[in-house]
């Protein structure tokens, strides 16, 4: 069975659940627009630091690049009446000048022509080598490692007339791109790397990778989103959230202008988030805070509103068990409460007052007195009690009344109904007699109505027989009916060809006639012919008359041979109804039979409850007295308002 909770745990219960609830939401939309916001503005810093960093790094390299500009454009290196050593004088100069791991000229096939002794003998596989050569402009070199630490070349063509002759290769320390990379501080352990088209790391912090010839894949093996390293390569300038190693990273990557590189930076999201999930944290801890105190002050308002009611509560289940007695604790605070109880306490004393009225009314009134009257103090919908209690006592008076009344006229009733119950038991035994009477009257009809019902069974089979003598003779007659109309047939069948031979006679005569002499004999021939055929045709005529006759007469015998059939089916449909009248006069001397029995039984019955009606007679009698001299010892206000 469920378990009801009380007030004060529902409103604990629902407060402090729309508390949290409210704390969850204010927290978790917090916590999200923290985050959201947080990484909007570190991805943003992320693509400006790798922007600027790239310009850092451009800058620097154009200063190289300028250098070696300006010191290809000398008279000396494009003069050929200068001699090896004046221009490697200029070369020392300059190396005093600037840092140089080494200096060195190189003709247009790559072979070194004059120079430091570091320097390498040709440079013909070098990519800025042939960078140079396919642009005839300055390129730079990707760093490398060699004698121990990295470095970084430029090559500068200078010109003789305006035509290549030569280029000018210096080879700086790598130190001017780790300046830059070292002071990309992203976190604690964050890093930035410079990469090339193929994905090669040719600048990094860590110096290992460089001189090991890493690509960012070695180093970043499982990272999500590989594909950003595709935009890196592409000089795409943007910024993401990408896992490096197993760890969300903030990255950014910007193209280096004037070089084929990309500079790709970046940052460990846990560090950058380390504070944002302390303010979450702290902001929880304040709704646990606020839901405490919230709790501190609902526990104590609650059990001050649920008391005085939990109180009027078991108050009303003791009155709903009827208990009137019990006193009503009245509520001390000024709210709905003290007026709840107040009129609670009210209720019950009404309540109790009401029903010691109504007690000492029925009271009086299952003592035989009738006269009590009924207290007016009744208020409000409790009124009607008091008008019913007035009905009450009035309809009792007036049934009172009635009933005196009524035991005299039962005693007179009964007196004469049991000299009716004698009159009546004279009657039924004369009611007997002429029933059995009836009985012998109706055991005649039945014998008789066997009897007519024999001789008509005997009649309908006679009927029958006759009846189908009748059809045997139409089915005869109907034969021979069809005999003569073949007959009929035949005879116009003979008179067809009768004609015929007539014909042919007449035919016969005229080319008779015709041949002359010859046709003599043939003529006789004809002549007998037409002389049958004609007597034929009499014959045939006469024939026809007398089938023609037979037929009449055939059918006249068919239709009297039907009006007497006709005649044996309604003598058979008459000694049918009259078997069907005999079988219901049987049936219905049957049913009078039973109906004389049955009416046998009743008055046998009828006997018995004459018997009986004489006793209750007698005790409706008796009865009819006691009722009367009850009646007399009730107390009853008569018609005039007085007592009786």
């Amino acid at each position: 069975m469920k378990k009801n909770r009380n007030l004060k745990q529902k409103i604990v219960f629902y407060v402090m659940s729309v508390s949290i609830l409210i704390a969850a939401l204010i927290t978790a939309v917090m916590s999200i627009g923290s985050v959201r916001s947080t990484n909007a503005v570190l991805l943003d810093n992320m693509q400006i630091i790798a922007r600027t960093a790239a310009q850092n790094l451009s800058s620097n390299l154009h200063l190289l690049t300028e250098r070696m500009y300006n010191f290809s454009t000398e008279p000396l290196f494009s003069d050929r009446s200068a001699s090896v050593d004046e221009k490697e004088e200029r070369f020392e100069a300059i190396e005093n000048q600037i840092e140089f791991v080494w200096l060195s000229a190189y003709g247009l096939s790559g072979k070194k022509l004059y120079g430091d002794d570091s320097s390498p003998d040709s440079i013909s596989d070098a990519n800025y080598f042939n960078l140079a050569s396919q642009t005839g402009n300055l390129a730079i070199g990707e760093p490398f490692y060699e004698n121990g630490f990295l470095q970084l070349c430029v090559i500068a063509p200078f010109k003789e007339e305006g035509q290549v002759s030569g280029y000018l290769v210096g080879s700086y320390k790598y130190d001017i791109l780790n300046d830059v990379l070292s002071q990309l501080v992203l976190g604690n352990t964050g890093g930035a790397c410079i990469l090339n088209q193929d994905g090669d790391i040719i600048g990094d912090r860590d110096l290992i990778n460089v001189i090991e010839g890493k690509t960012v894949y070695d180093i970043f093996p499982a990272a999500s989103g590989a594909g950003k390293f595709d935009e890196v390569m592409d000089f795409q300038t943007s910024s993401s959230i990408m896992t490096l190693n197993s760890k969300q990273q903030y990255t950014g990557y910007s193209p280096i202008p004037g070089t084929s590189w990309a500079l790709f930076i970046h940052a460990p999201k846990r560090e950058f988030m380390d504070t944002v999930y302390a303010t979450i944290a702290f902001s929880a801890l304040m709704s646990l805070a606020v839901l405490l105190a919230a709790a501190a002050i609902v526990v104590p308002v609650s059990k001050k509103i649920s008391n005085p009611l939990s109180l009027a509560t078991r108050r009303l289940q003791t009155l709903s068990d009827g208990n009137l007695t019990e006193q009503v604790i009245l509520s001390e605070s000024n709210d709905e409460t003290r007026i709840l109880t107040d009129a609670l306490a009210k209720t019950i004393a009404s309540l109790k007052r009401y029903i010691e009225d109504i007690d000492g009314c029925l009271s009086t009134l299952a003592q035989g007195d009738y006269t009590h009257t009924v207290p007016d103090h009744f208020q409000g919908d409790f009124s009607s009690i008091r008008d019913s209690l007035h009905n009450i006592q009035a309809a009792l008076n007036h049934s009172m009344q009635k009933m005196s009344l009524s035991s005299v006229n039962v005693s007179d009733c009964a007196k004469q109904l049991l000299e009716g119950s004698k009159e009546q038991g004279a009657l039924l035994e004369d009611m007997k007699e002429n029933m059995e009477a009836i009985t012998s009257s109706i055991s005649l009809n039945i014998e008789n109505a066997k009897t007519l019902e024999r001789c008509v069974t005997e009649a309908g089979e006679k009927t029958t027989l006759g009846e189908s003598d009748m059809q045997n003779m139409l089915h005869a007659m109907s034969q021979i009916d069809a005999s003569v109309k073949e007959i009929s047939n035949v005879s116009l069948l003979i008179e067809d060809i009768s004609r015929q031979t007539n014909l042919l006679s007449l035919n016969a005569a005229v080319e008779a006639a015709r041949a002359g002499e010859a046709g003599k004999g043939f003529s006789v021939v004809a002549n007998e012919i037409n002389h049958l055929s004609s007597q034929t045709a009499n014959a045939l005529l006469e024939t026809g008359s007398l089938i023609e006759r037979s037929a009449e007469t055939i059918q006249a015998g068919l239709k009297t041979a039907e009006r007497t059939a006709k005649t044996f089916r309604d003598i058979a449909a008459l000694t049918e109804e009259y078997r069907d009248i005999s079988r219901k006069l049987s049936d219905t001397a049957n049913d009078q039979t039973d109906a004389v029995s049955h009416a046998n039984d009743c008055l046998e019955s009828l006997h018995g409850i004459a018997g009986k009606n004489d006793g209750m007679a007698a005790e409706s009698l008796a009865q009819a007295e006691s009722l009367r001299e009850f009646v007399s010892r009730v107390k009853i206000k008569s018609n005039t308002g007085g007592l009786s």
